[in-house]
């Protein structure tokens, strides 16, 4: 029988609102096969939904997409190589939608988010191509459909990366890989539709070399790359393909916040328009909300009840706490 879900991309725009919650899987590093889901009220921390269950052992890869009953996530299991899974918020089960034999060629790549093209059912995501001891720079296609790559989409690029490249889609035909090797930052433009890139290399006295996390995005004709440092905090930039230029928007310095990066730091919000800001602080999580059309900060300090090492945080709609949306139904 043949699955069929719906899902709202993760690339998509809407109107400017406040995500009012976030949600999160974690498989344990502890015991195979065991995950854990939350989710957390931004306004006051308040958990709607807290569960941990078994599943057949597979290592969750990223998050495609998502909607109010289910996230959709890519991975690997030993028993049927590269997957799909569907998991379910209500059942708290994950149901596998695809399955492939591993690639035919070896790659990695860091965790950020990840572009799912529903028509030809291929995730892709900036990594390197493990062709040689240092890795070539490229995009990652992993594919479910008719029609399944068989090599790394190669960007040109070889050296000594310095981080994982990190990608963006921008929802129509390009995607933009970030770079860093050696002290040189780069900036790539692939199209989809002819099969080209364009590289530039980034300018400027903000493009400085950071060691942390890092996220691309896309949003209302720009990009935007959103930098935690263990050393220097918070910043996001503007970033110019065009003029290659970097122009820092917001800096966040704070020493309470601490700036470990114990769990993922950034969470887009399609939905808002919005960058989602998590710094744990031991039992306290401080919370931004970075407003990327209005460049304005929403700051608040919740209670910390997210497991560290939790790296696949998504929003949610959720706004009421999971038993009671259920005895309505």
């Amino acid at each position: 029988m043949k699955l069929l879900f719906t899902f709202a991309l993760l690339f998509l725009v809407g109107v400017y609102s406040q995500p009012t919650a976030i949600q999160y899987i974690q498989d344990s590093y502890e015991t195979a096969g065991v995950f854990n889901y939350g989710v957390i009220r931004l306004s006051d921390g308040a958990t709607l939904d807290n569960a941990t269950f078994t599943s057949e052992y597979f290592s969750i890869w990223g998050i495609l997409a998502v909607n109010d009953t289910n996230i959709l996530t890519l991975g690997s299991a030993p028993s049927s190589g590269n997957i799909v899974s569907s998991f379910s918020i209500e059942s708290k089960t994950f149901t596998t939608v695809y399955s492939q034999p591993p690639q035919g060629f070896g790659f990695g790549f860091g965790q950020q988010p990840i572009y799912w093209d529903q028509n030809t059912l291929t995730a892709y995501v900036a990594g390197l191509a493990l062709s040689n001891n240092d890795g070539t720079l490229a995009i990652i296609p992993l594919g479910f459909g008719q029609d399944i790559p068989n090599e790394a989409i190669s960007l040109g690029v070889d050296g000594s990366f310095t981080t994982s490249p990190i990608g963006a889609y921008d929802g129509s035909n390009y995607y933009y890989v970030y770079y860093q090797t050696g002290n040189t930052i780069g900036l790539v433009k692939y199209s989809f539709s002819q099969y080209t890139y364009t590289s530039v290399i980034l300018t400027g006295d903000n493009t400085q070399v950071f060691y942390g996390t890092q996220q691309l995005i896309y949003y209302n004709n720009q990009l935007y790359l959103a930098t935690l440092d263990t050393n220097t905090g918070v910043n996001i930039a503007t970033v110019d393909f065009e003029t290659t230029q970097v122009d820092i928007i917001y800096k966040d310095t704070s020493s309470n916040k601490l700036f470990k990066g114990t769990i993922q730091p950034f969470i887009y919000d399609s939905a808002s328009g919005s960058l989602i800001i998590l710094n744990p602080a031991q039992d306290q999580l401080y919370v931004d909300i970075f407003n990327l059309a209005t460049q304005k900060v929403k700051s608040s300090v919740i209670p910390n009840t997210i497991p560290q090492e939790t790296f696949y945080i998504v929003p949610s709609t959720a706004t009421v706490p999971f038993s009671t949306v259920a005895s309505f139904q």
